[in-house]
């Protein structure tokens, strides 16, 4: 599997997971992060496992590695998680994926990644189309929220760094699952400190909390897909996550159909054929001759 077909197929396995989650009913968002993360660490973990590796190479990292990884994608999941306790859950997807612009500033300052007009005007045409997506729930910031909004940028920031870091450093995806134990762990412990005991009692929700766990394999595959050349077109790409996730939505009758969606989806498809627009022409070209 190429590193590309590698990001393209974890960007459609997060774009299930949104809808996953509003199947998971009250389940506390902490109960949630432990029931989801561990069983997936550990499907990751095992997997490794299988295919030879062994387990002292799989947790021997530096320790740069474990606070990169554990503030990469767990911080980013635990913030995500509390963002969404503090404040509208529509701003917060519209400050959420600022992450793969967040990506693009990083990879130019720490990799020298050169960027064309085509690729600025193609990721701002994404994000812009992100917000017109949400733009039938968004209410306007409200300062009240504040927190909320800042834990979901810093979230997205944090993202996007371990993105960029881990473009020249791909790890197994044992130590990934690992790091899914030890941040569901934490979670655990939060969710018996701060929320009320709960356990999830129908098999529709354990079904959406096994697919969620199961989606754990996508961090390992954008883990891979980032030591790839081509970060504009995988960041370009990103943005058809909240388009796919919105069209999910729209067929399970959870949000609306309105025209901002139209207008979203055409701006974020203009996105990725701008960002792409010197290989499109090539593929073009050559097909031609």
């Amino acid at each position: 599997m190429s590193e590309n077909h590698a990001g393209f197929l974890a960007i459609a396995m997060w774009s299930v997971a949104n809808l996953l989650i509003t199947f998971t009913g009250d389940t506390p968002s902490f109960l949630l992060g432990f029931l989801v993360m561990v069983p997936g660490g550990l499907l990751l973990l095992f997997a490794d496992l299988r295919q030879g590796q062994k387990l002292r190479h799989i947790y021997k990292q530096p320790l740069p590695v474990y606070v990169i990884t554990l503030g990469g994608i767990g911080g980013y999941i635990m913030l995500h998680y509390l963002a969404f306790k503090m404040a509208s859950p529509f701003e917060v997807n519209v400050l959420d994926y600022t992450w793969p612009l967040f990506l693009i500033i990083f990879s130019v300052f720490m990799h020298k990644i050169s960027l064309s007009p085509f690729h600025v005007a193609g990721l701002l045409m994404g994000f812009c189309g992100t917000v017109f997506l949400f733009l039938h729930g968004i209410k306007g910031f409200n300062p009240e929220e504040g927190l909320g909004y800042i834990l979901s940028l810093t979230g997205a920031a944090l993202f996007g760094l371990y993105s960029a870091l881990t473009k020249k450093h791909s790890l197994p995806p044992g130590f990934i699952g690992l790091v899914f134990i030890l941040v569901g762990s934490f979670s655990l412990l939060l969710h018996l400190g701060f929320e009320d005991r709960f356990w999830p009692s129908t098999l529709p929700v354990w079904a959406a909390i096994s697919g969620l766990a199961i989606i754990r394999i996508a961090y390992a595959l954008w883990d891979y897909a980032m030591t790839g050349e081509d970060t504009a077109m995988l960041a370009s790409l990103s943005y058809l996550l909240p388009l796919t996730s919105t069209l999910l939505f729209i067929v399970f009758d959870r949000v609306p159909l309105t025209p901002w969606t139209g207008l979203g989806g055409i701006l974020i498809i203009a996105g990725c054929l701008t960002v792409n627009y010197t290989k499109l022409r090539s593929i073009l070209n050559w097909g031609r001759a």
